[in-house]
């Protein structure tokens, strides 16, 4: 289970540095990115035995493992890690360019009942096992947003939530966090690779979206990036996405637009 936070641009700089700073720790895992040029930087990721949640990828004992936790890249970090050639195939993400055109229309905020029962997937919820999930999540973080008196996101439906669907799964698949980023036409995007449960993401204060929420409040995207997304004033709408692999973990996807 790990945590990451990535902006796209920004994943060679962090793999770069995975070796030697400090990140995250063991436990469950998330991640984050962002398009345009307003943000910068990657977060921490917890992926190997001995690191502990917060600022502490400095107690990983290995390159391999410091990289993981503060980027959750596996591929990208064990190349890194293994030749010193410092991770440049985690390029990925670059077709999130699109500039700050991205918090047009916040007329979409559709006020607060637009988040409201699961009827709103358009009546699939008889056949999408998540549908309960997809509400829960932009509930909980609609409740994040409320503590600031921030306007409630709305839960972005259609064809985006399947989409969001196949980026999980693009991702377990590649064991990459963030690398389907970008294919759902979204601006930002928190990512919780391998976590135990759907449960484990949404619910209780060891959650991965209260363990992002917790991130902040900073400006900082390296460190905050999760929490900055969940909070910023330039997207009104998010959608959640899930896919449980073979061995039952679960990877999800928030998207922002």
């Amino acid at each position: 289970m790990r945590l990451t936070s990535f902006v796209a641009g920004s994943a060679i700089v962090v793999i770069a540095n995975a070796c030697s700073g400090a990140g995250s720790g063991s436990g469950g895992g998330f991640g984050g990115s962002g398009a345009g040029t307003s943000s910068g930087g990657s977060g921490g990721n917890v992926g190997a035995p001995g690191c502990t949640t917060g600022p502490d990828c400095g107690s990983c004992n290995s390159c391999y493992s410091r990289c993981v936790c503060h980027t959750g890249m596996v591929q990208a970090c064990g190349s890194a890690c293994g030749t010193g050639t410092g991770g440049s195939s985690s390029t990925g993400g670059s077709s999130s360019t699109g500039g700050s055109s991205s918090t047009g229309g916040s007329s979409s905020t559709g006020g607060s009942s637009s988040t409201g029962g699961s009827s709103s997937t358009g009546g699939s919820s008889s056949s999408d096992p998540y549908a309960a999930a997809r509400q829960k999540c932009v509930d909980r973080i609609n409740a994040f947003r409320a503590t600031l008196k921030l306007a409630p996101y709305a839960r972005w439906t259609g064809t985006v939530e399947p989409c969001t669907d196949s980026q999980a799964k693009s991702d377990s698949q590649s064991g990459t966090a963030h690398g389907a980023f970008g294919k759902c036409s979204e601006r930002a995007q928190n990512e919780c690779p391998g976590w135990p449960s759907v449960s484990s993401i949404t619910d209780g204060t060891g959650s991965c979206l209260q363990q992002m929420w917790n991130e902040g409040p900073g400006a900082d995207f390296q460190a905050h990036g999760h929490y900055i997304n969940m909070s910023s004033t330039k997207y009104t709408k998010v959608a959640c996405g899930f896919y449980k692999t073979s061995n039952g973990s679960i990877w999800a996807v928030q998207d922002f637009h």
